[in-house]
This record gives C-alpha cells, structure tokens and sequence, in this order.
C-alpha cells in the first residue's frame, strides 16, 4: 500500500515510522510527500511531490491524479488547515480507491475554530461530565472586560486568535487598556 502523508515539513520521523510500519507489516509500498519541496520530510520519504497550495482550485484535482496515478491506498494529512479541506471530498477519493484519514468535514471544521470548539464542548457537557472545567472563553473582549470588572474572572487573560495554531499569535493580556 502506498501512503501519502500532506504537510510533513520537519516531521521526517512520521515517514520513518510509516517506512517501517509497512515494512514490520510486510506490506508491499512506499510512503509518499506532498507540498513544498522545502520540507526535510520530502528528502526522507520514497517518492515526493510539490503540490498547489491547500486553498488553490487545483489542490483536490492534483491530490485525485496523483493519487489515481502512483496507486495511493491511504492519505494522512499532517496539518490542522488540510483536514477540512480533504474531508470536503472524502468521497472522490473513496472512487479511486484511496483512504482519507481525516474527521468527518462538519467535526474538522469544529475543530479548527477555537470558539466552535467551545460552544461544541459547552453544549455537549463532555468535559464537565468527566469533571474537566471548561476554561471561560470569550470572543470578545469587551465581554471578556466586563466579566472582569463583574468577578466572574480577573486577569490575566491569554489571548489567542480564533483560528490559530500551536502557539502562534497567544499572548497574555495583564490588564485592559483604557
């Protein structure tokens, strides 16, 4: 079976991984890149490809051919942003034959935004359930002052945007400016 991992950048470990899984398993195959031949992952897998960006017109269509032409069973995507974007077309992959191990679109869609993701885990009571609190979010920061001046929280407040990754754009906000 040959695997395509999307976006592995550094993560030359995960190819190595996936080499020797499919060869412990005595699976025939070979672990394919896509994306920017810039990433030290491509220089470790068996076969790569650059691709158009994720949000191109061109990207699924490029992905399917690729896919249809090098035989790939299964596609693994390895960054936040990708996911949605293949979970929209789970199904043209599952016509040609490939896997996509990806959520389903509407969950991965949930998943990257930071306020979906609260309103999802408020709504459902998953994590008080199990006795997690869900940490107070708001998506303004009018609101998030008011609740301030109210006790219902104080600061600092950490700050992140509502699409965000990693840790990227977090800040800690000490008081409001006035």
């Amino acid at each position: 079976m040959n695997i395509l991992l999307t976006s592995a950048g550094r993560r030359t470990y995960l190819v190595e991984y996936f080499k020797e899984a499919l060869q412990m398993a005595g699976v025939e195959g070979q672990v394919h890149t896509a994306n920017s031949q810039e990433c030290p992952a491509f220089y470790a897998a068996d076969q790569w490809v650059e691709t158009p960006l994720i949000y191109e017109p061109e990207y699924i269509p490029f992905l399917l051919d690729y896919c249809k032409h090098k035989q790939i069973g299964m596609v693994i995507p390895l960054f936040d942003i990708d996911v949605p974007v293949l979970a929209a077309h789970r199904t043209e992959f599952e016509t040609i034959g490939t896997i996509l191990v990806t959520a389903d679109e509407d969950i991965a869609r949930i998943c990257n935004d930071k306020w979906r993701m609260y309103c999802f885990l408020r709504e459902q009571k998953v994590l008080e359930e199990e006795g997690f609190e869900l940490p107070k979010t708001w998506i303004d920061e009018e609101k998030a002052a008011e609740c301030v001046r109210c006790g219902e929280t104080h600061y600092p407040l950490m700050v992140k945007p509502r699409w965000g990754m990693g840790s990227l754009s977090i800040y800690r906000r000490m008081m409001r400016k006035n």
